[in-house]
């Protein structure tokens, strides 16, 4: 039985197939801002990805709500919330 592994976005995808799920991947490494990702399984590689994107995504916008707060301060003085 090989265990094939991809890496997508730093983050170490390998196939853990089951007969149950033929499909089934575990992450098996990951940088440290995406640790909460570290031994998770899911159900294909497509649903992995999925959730790898959504975070990235979600921190993304995090970033971004922060950023336009510090201008709405900076250009305002307003205490934005």
């Amino acid at each position: 039985m090989t265990h094939n592994m991809e890496k997508y976005k730093n983050v170490l995808i390998e196939n853990t197939p089951t007969e149950k799920f033929p499909t089934l991947v575990t992450i098996t490494k990951t940088p440290k801002n995406k640790v909460e990702f570290l031994h998770k399984k899911y159900i294909s590689r497509d649903k992995a990805v999925i959730a790898i994107d959504a975070y990235i995504a979600e921190t993304l916008i995090e970033k971004g709500g922060k950023k336009v707060k510090e201008e709405l301060e900076e250009l305002f003085g307003l205490d934005a919330e």
